[in-house]
Parts: structure tokens; C-alpha cells; sequence
């Protein structure tokens, strides 16, 4: 696939990279400045994941030099983009509805790693829609501990 990505930098100061209809149909993660391979590692986790049976969106690995527009430091970043196809997009770009599990229960985002632990979620989604979603739930923890995956808060499920 040909993905062709132009960034904008905001009258706010933020970088968006749309990619296709309104608010873009893919999320766009550059290289790190700090950190070598981020996108690189990332794509790899996802693709091993899939391996393994947990279904995910659609992944593509990016030249970041491609990406036109850029501001000269991003241009500069060393290493491939990660392109992520959103979930919460439709056909046509129309939002999907989504609510993160720190909005299911009412906390904020600097909380997202305190106040409720994953039996906590598993609960709700057996509750609410059943044991099929626990137990992909409960897939993808097991499944991030080997890769030692550290991002998993609240915000995140």
C-alpha cells in the first residue's frame, strides 16, 4: 500500500498528520528523538501479536521522509513512522463513537495509572458485553507481559 501522509503544524503549536477524510483515518507515530526504533519495535509487537491471534488494525512502516510537510527537526528524525489505521473511524472517516476505561470510570487522565486494576475492566466487559471480551481482554495481558509492554493504563483500553 501507498500511504501518502502531508503534516500540518496547528496555529497551536501541535503537529497533525492526517491521513485520508476528516481528522485523518490513521494515527501517524514518528521516530523518537530519545529512544532508537520506537515505530520499528512497535510495528514488530503488532505483528507478533497478530501472529499469536489478536486482532488488530491495519499497520503500515513508513519512511518518515516521505511524509511531506514536516518541520525541519521532525524531517530530521532518524528511523521509520508507524501508521496505524484508526478503529474508531468508519468507511467513510465518520467517528466512531469510543469511551477509554478512565472514562468509564470517572477519572481523569493523570489518574489512568491508579485507582482500578485490570479485574476492575475485565468485570465491566464481562458485564456489560459478555465473556468473549474478557477473554480477549485477558489475551492481551498475557500477551503484554512477555514483550514487557508498560503502556497498558487506563486510557489505553
Amino acid at each position: 500500500m501507498q500511504l501518502k501522509f502531508y503534516a500540518i503544524l496547528e496555529a497551536t503549536g501541535e503537529l497533525t498528520i492526517p491521513g485520508e477524510g476528516m481528522g485523518g483515518s490513521w494515527i501517524v507515530k514518528l521516530p523518537s528523538s530519545c529512544f532508537p526504533s520506537v515505530p520499528e519495535n512497535e510495528y514488530t509487537m503488532l505483528a507478533l501479536a497478530r501472529a499469536v491471534g489478536i486482532e488488530l488494525p491495519e499497520t503500515e512502516l513508513l519512511d518518515t521522509g516521505s511524509i511531506q510537510g514536516l518541520p525541519t527537526d521532525a524531517g530530521a528524525l532518524e528511523g521509520k513512522t508507524l501508521a496505524v489505521r484508526r478503529f474508531d473511524r468508519a468507511e467513510r472517516g465518520e467517528g466512531i463513537h469510543m469511551e477509554d476505561f478512565a472514562q468509564v470510570f470517572g477519572l481523569y487522565a493523570r489518574d489512568r495509572y491508579r485507582h482500578r486494576s485490570y479485574a476492575n475492566i475485565a468485570a465491566v466487559l464481562w458485564a456489560e458485553t459478555g465473556e468473549a471480551s474478557a477473554y480477549e481482554f485477558f489475551k492481551r495481558i498475557v500477551f503484554s507481559v512477555p514483550i514487557g509492554n508498560g503502556d497498558m493504563h487506563l486510557k489505553n483500553w
